[in-house]
């Protein structure tokens, strides 16, 4: 199996949310139904401090809007820390900073050939390469691990955490 690190906003919309597309410059070159990883990285915001952190979050609320999310309370701000986000149909989620889970993978999506039956297309920006997944697992417990830029593999102890956890969670 690989991963792909993603800032940890995003990583968490695809394990708490209905995110079903990863937005990228270049394409992956999985064949459908290859199984990736998906890691939070080190950083919401992608950097160091709260600038970084509120550039992030807004970033995700504006996105998930588009996809029909509703967030409840405030405009987002300098050191906010948690909402509630909800959508008709689903379960409300709380969204914030200490919610989000950093440096772990927290999820494994099976990739699609594009977009599958009921995807919430808000999610996909414009102009981007487009990574579909049909079904996205979260794992019960982030496995906590150090991520990389591009596609990298999971292995060794590290795999067999993940996959015993996908076993569960995937039958």
């Amino acid at each position: 199996m690989k991963a792909i690190t993603l800032w940890p906003e995003w990583s968490w919309a695809f394990s708490r949310l209905d995110k079903m597309v990863e937005n990228r410059g270049w394409m992956h070159g999985l064949p459908p139904g290859e199984l990736l990883a998906i890691h939070a990285g080190a950083y919401i915001g992608g950097r160091k401090g709260l600038v970084a952190r509120d550039e992030g979050m807004a970033a995700l609320v504006s996105q998930a809007r588009l996809a029909r999310w509703q967030i409840s309370g405030p405009t987002w701000k300098l050191g906010s820390t948690t909402r509630i986000i909800q959508k008709p149909g689903r379960e409300d989620v709380w969204i914030g900073g200490p919610a989000i889970r950093t440096s772990a993978i927290v999820a494994v999506g099976r990739v699609a050939q594009g977009p599958p039956a009921g995807a919430e297309l808000g999610w996909a920006v414009p102009g981007c390469r487009h990574w579909w997944f049909d079904q996205v697992w979260r794992l019960p417990t982030p496995v906590r691990c150090t991520g990389h830029q591009g596609l990298w593999p999971v292995a060794g102890e590290l795999a067999e955490q993940v996959n015993a956890q996908l076993d569960r969670v995937a039958g």
